[in-house]
């Protein structure tokens, strides 16, 4: 069955005549070592959590999905998801887009954007990997099949470390076979440019460097100017793009950036409606788009979202720095969308993302093949959900830094 992605259809006939009979929020969480606490531009992460939602039928199978929201506010994602469970027990799985919309209008009043979509993504991925295990597909075939053979990969990483721990990243890197690596900065324009030119000069000729000064979420967030004044720093050292220079609601300082800078742009990842997204493009605010399925509402709000940045003449990378159910949809919508580049993958230990998934990840000369297991290639076992319990504590947050 092949969905139209650009249409209001959204069912996988295919799949009609089974009944969801649970809907369960689950949450996993992995404490870093104390060596690999993750620190980055005044942000502090202990330890991560996964924001699951698995959807059960009456045929015994399971879907599993995951929204990025889980890594910030559980209690809150398990407050909605537990909101929609009554409206979708009962409901066939197979008319995906209808549930969708059924579950956007119970929260129009409160939520049109934000977390209560962001939560949605994980509704929408599990009925996806309901609908793929029912007829034995990956979920990028329900999409429309793949639009690339194969799509390169960057590291994302490149958090706060010595000089002796960043050279060791960059090794590993680069012994990994990734085309790309992604580090944080947004500290001063002085500090950004050494960390760059060292791991430029760690990584060697044949990987390419981006650099995400991590603005979108700081509470104390970069002015146009401020945003200008790093990336001047940078300008010269060939990056393949200057990520959240500006706050998520900053369209006219990235917009500011784009003009000012030559380098490109990146941004996005934030985004919850088509609305949000459409004003980067009509601004001219990014050279390349950041849309997340576990963020964005799903695979296919991610899919549309491609469609609007090729209109706009726009290239996409695909947001992931979740766990596994992060990763895959991601990497699914970005296989059906032509104008994705770039799959991101976080490097960061986290054995949530290889222990989740079905299969690993296909990869060749740091490039990765499309997904081939049913569903989206996702697992979750009580031997898993034993072994990772949810931990309170792992919550991001931002250390105000002035």
């Amino acid at each position: 069955m092949t969905i139209q992605p650009f249409s209001d259809v959204g069912v996988v006939s295919d799949a009609r005549g089974t009944r969801i009979v649970a809907v369960r929020p689950v949450f996993l969480s992995y404490t870093y070592p104390p060596e690999h606490v993750q620190g980055w531009s005044g942000g502090r992460l202990p330890g991560i959590t996964a924001g699951l939602v698995e959807i059960t039928t009456d045929t015994g199978v399971t879907g599993v999905g995951e929204t990025y929201a889980g890594v910030f506010a559980p209690d809150v994602v398990r407050a909605i998801v537990e909101y929609h469970a009554a409206g979708l027990i009962g409901q066939d799985p197979s008319n995906i887009e209808r549930l969708w919309h059924e579950c956007r209008s119970r929260m129009l009043y409160w939520g049109r954007n934000g977390i209560a979509i962001a939560t949605l993504s994980a509704i929408e991925a599990a009925l996806w990997d309901v609908c793929g295990k029912l007829v034995g597909k990956p979920v990028v075939e329900l999409l429309g099949g793949p639009c690339h053979d194969s799509l390169p990969r960057y590291a994302s990483g490149g958090m706060e470390a010595d000089a002796a721990g960043m050279r060791a990243e960059a090794t590993s890197v680069r012994d990994a076979g990734y085309l790309a690596m992604k580090i944080r900065t947004g500290v001063s324009p002085e500090a950004d440019r050494a960390k760059a030119q060292f791991m430029i000069d760690a990584l060697g000729p044949d990987v390419r460097l981006a650099v995400d000064a991590v603005q979108g979420t700081n509470p104390n967030p970069w002015s146009a100017t401020q945003a200008i004044a790093a990336g001047k720093a940078l300008e010269d050292l060939g990056l393949l793009w200057y990520e959240e220079p500006c706050a998520a609601w900053d369209v006219d300082g990235y917009a500011a950036c784009r003009a000012a800078l030559d380098i490109p742009i990146a941004g996005g990842e934030s985004c919850t409606s088509p609305e949000e997204v459409q004003a980067f493009l009509d601004r001219g605010a990014v050279d390349i788009l950041q849309p997340d399925a576990s963020w964005l509402g799903g695979l296919l709000p991610v899919v549309r979202a491609g469609a609007m940045a090729a209109r706009a003449k726009v290239g996409v990378a695909v947001h992931a720095w979740g766990s596994a159910g992060t990763v895959l949809a991601n990497y699914h919508a970005g296989f059906a969308t032509p104008a994705c580049g770039w799959l991101e993958f976080p490097s960061q230990p986290n054995p949530l993302i290889s222990e989740l998934m079905v299969e690993p990840l296909r990869v060749e000369q740091g490039r990765v093949l499309p997904p081939t297991a049913p569903g989206l290639g996702l697992r979750l076992t009580p031997e898993l959900e034993a072994a990772y319990p949810y931990r309170a504590d792992h919550r991001y947050h931002f250390e105000e830094r002035r």
